[in-house]
């Protein structure tokens, strides 16, 4: 799996079999900190598709994508350091 960004979806109660998922950690998203996680609310409004979720989606998503794209694995996507998935070394 090559992608720009990564992102995982979620209803909020899986970040602990996300983290131990045993293949994320060999994708590059993983490596390079190219990984968004959705939480539950950001998850609901995308899979939602109306047009006030999408608006909310975008609003969140767009910052988001500019710090899992930016090409510098230095940069901390937010809604992975919250949910405690960013990559070992990672800040």
């Amino acid at each position: 799996m090559d992608v720009d960004a990564l992102i995982w979806l979620d209803t909020g109660r899986n970040v602990e079999k996300l983290a131990r998922m045993p293949l994320r950690h060999t994708t590059r998203a993983y490596r390079e900190g190219r990984e968004i996680y959705a939480d539950k609310l950001l998850s609901a409004a995308l899979s939602h598709s109306s047009p006030l979720s999408l608006d909310y989606a975008l609003d969140q998503l767009v910052a988001l994508l500019e710090a899992a794209a930016d090409g510098d694995p230095a940069t901390v996507v937010s809604s992975t350091a919250n949910a405690g998935l960013l990559a070992k070394g990672g800040s």
